[in-house]
């Protein structure tokens, strides 16, 4: 993934990374953007998004995965736009579970 933000810089604020695709084609050019407070079923996009608006998010995982969901704008949020995750692939879905297997505690997360 070829974006202007480096993620490394904010690995220590949950910060990550991204790419915004939005309109028909996965494939398309996207906008780089930062991702925060990925859950399960939901992410934080740093930008403005119209609540309902559909986009393709290609965003790497600082434990080395990447994903690739399909989201959609629910509401805005201090500092960008919350998304839920409306589509993930296979591999992505494990790619996730994996990042989240890995950052849960012994007393649960």
């Amino acid at each position: 993934m070829n974006v202007a933000i480096d993620h490394k810089a904010h690995r220590s604020s949950g910060m990550m990374s991204a790419e915004l695709v939005r309109g028909r084609g996965f494939g398309s050019a996207g906008s780089a953007v930062l991702a925060s407070r990925l859950g399960r079923r939901a992410v934080v996009v740093s930008t403005a998004m119209g609540e309902g608006a559909y986009a393709w998010l290609r965003m790497d995982l600082p434990d080395g995965g990447s994903i690739r969901p399909l989201v959609q704008a629910t509401a805005s949020a201090r500092g960008g736009t919350a998304c839920r995750i409306v589509h993930l692939f296979p591999d992505d879905q494990r790619a996730l579970d994996a990042y989240h297997a890995g950052r849960a505690t012994a007393s649960g997360y």
